[in-house]
């Protein structure tokens, strides 16, 4: 029997969503959902969801140089954005979610997109913690060909975790952490699991300012042994770090720096590495808000994925990196400003990544991504947004003749969406888009251009 990748996903991915439909639907989530709202209850909360088809052209739909492939697609999309709270607990979810129909059976019907869930318990006040957490997303088999439904596979973390802090003193605490993740890549032999350990030191300089010091060890384990595409078989590994950080909570600042050391033992032992995180967020007056986000440090597949997908949320065209067992020097800064005026609403996102791979130097690689989304209001019943988007990755590849030479992608991205009341309460979106794909490889160029039309539902009056 042929199972398609959708099949294998719901196949291997459902007992890694138990435990979280289990923490989603436990009393203290139930009643948030029964009770928001209500008088006499401290439920904080958000919601908006909206579902729609789309339609879908494209003049070279498996981005080859020659006997271009013409397709047209149906796809029906759910996204939503939930998040409740109460003292003791939080939850959210954000999902951007594509089932695509291919009418002419070139490929199998696949799921695209991406969804980032993630709860909060608070077992003894602020001492004692539980988490747990579940990425979905979309990654390339092999980055040196195009992206197509034929070169992409799937990714989903679910990871748990624990955390205790100890005071033992007025400003000063002990705190420690342990997560276990789980990692599915599809159909590829680099699944693993992977355990962090961390404690360290936290000194509170005031009410909403602390520095720290921290260490950690990340174990990987993998669940096969697999082969690389360089042909060597995939090894446990560990990476270690020490740091020493500055967090802040501001009335319009919040900061979280971080510097230290770090390096891979196991699969390559390293030499020490510098180590740098940095998250930073601003409001400037009532209506802007700019955040930065940056450091360098190593990093997999996965963890790269993760940390974009907090960043910039779940994306329908987010499998901009290779499934690779091997860990990378990742250097990596994200940019946003958004803007809430009267009539205007302006979201802006700028995203760089540089990938050094010291076991496999030709997957190196560098990645830009930009995007800005306005929007004009002219009621409370209409609105319209205008997108443009960027993305571009290079990166090296093995030429026939042993060299390593450069190869690149180009997305254009222009998309219009129209948002209107049928009734108060009530959203229709329109959006019509236009996508241009360009890439260089080695012995082909290739271009691909899209046109779609989308009309979605929304019951709540927000733009999703």
């Amino acid at each position: 029997m042929n199972i398609t990748r959708v099949e294998r996903f719901r196949i291997c991915s459902s007992n890694r969503f138990v435990l979280l439909g289990l923490f989603a639907f436990s009393p203290f989530a139930v009643n948030a959902q029964e009770g928001g709202g209500q008088a006499g209850d401290n439920t904080n909360y958000n919601r908006g969801w909206s579902i729609g088809v789309n339609v879908e052209y494209t003049d070279n739909f498996l981005r080859t140089p020659i006997d271009e492939t013409e397709e047209t697609t149906g796809a029906a999309y759910l996204r939503f954005d939930f998040g409740a709270s109460r003292e003791r607990w939080r939850l959210s979810a954000i999902s951007d979610l594509q089932y695509r129909v291919y009418q002419n059976d070139v490929a199998d019907n696949e799921l695209l997109g991406g969804l980032t869930a993630q709860g909060e318990l608070k077992l003894f006040g602020d001492y004692l913690w539980l988490t747990a957490s579940d990425h979905y997303g979309q990654a390339q088999q092999d980055v040196t060909q195009p992206d197509s439904p034929v070169n992409r596979g799937y990714i989903n973390e679910l990871s748990v975790g624990a955390h205790v802090e100890i005071p033992i003193g007025r400003r000063l605490a002990l705190f420690g952490s342990d997560n276990w993740s789980t990692v599915s890549y599809g159909e590829s032999t680099e699944d693993y699991e992977r355990n962090a350990i961390t404690a360290g030191l936290r000194q509170s300089l005031s009410e909403r300012t602390s520095v720290f010091l921290q260490a950690s060890r990340s174990r990987v384990q993998y669940s096969a042994d697999g082969t690389q595409v360089i042909g060597t078989a995939n090894q446990d590994y560990d990476i270690e770090e020490g740091v020493i950080g500055f967090n802040a909570n501001l009335a319009r600042t919040t900061m979280a720096i971080s510097g230290g050391q770090t390096r891979v033992r196991g699969m390559a032992d390293s030499p020490d590495q510098l180590l740098l995180r940095a998250s930073i967020s601003r409001k400037i007056g009532a209506r802007l808000t700019l955040s930065l986000d940056g450091g360098t440090e190593y990093s997999d597949t996965t963890q790269t994925f993760v940390r974009e997908q907090q960043s910039l949320g779940p994306n329908v065209n987010g499998a901009t990196r290779e499934i690779t067992a091997d860990p990378f020097k990742s250097d990596y800064g994200t940019f946003g400003v958004a803007y809430d005026g009267s009539r205007y609403d302006v979201r802006s996102s700028l995203l760089y990544r540089k990938e050094r791979h010291e076991q496999s130097p030709e997957r190196d690689g560098e990645y830009a991504y930009a995007e800005l989304v306005v929007t004009r209001r002219f009621s409370e019943r209409a609105s319209v947004s205008v997108t443009g988007g960027y993305n571009q990755s290079d990166r090296m590849e093995v030429a026939p003749n042993g060299t390593i030479v450069n190869s690149d992608d180009t997305l254009h991205d222009t998309r219009v969406r129209l948002s209107f009341n049928v009734r108060p309460w009530r959203n229709v979106v329109v959006e019509a888009y236009g996508e241009t794909y360009s890439g260089s490889s080695t012995g082909f160029d290739y271009r691909e251009n899209r046109a779609g039309l989308s009309i979605g539902y929304s019951p709540y009056n927000a733009q999703q």
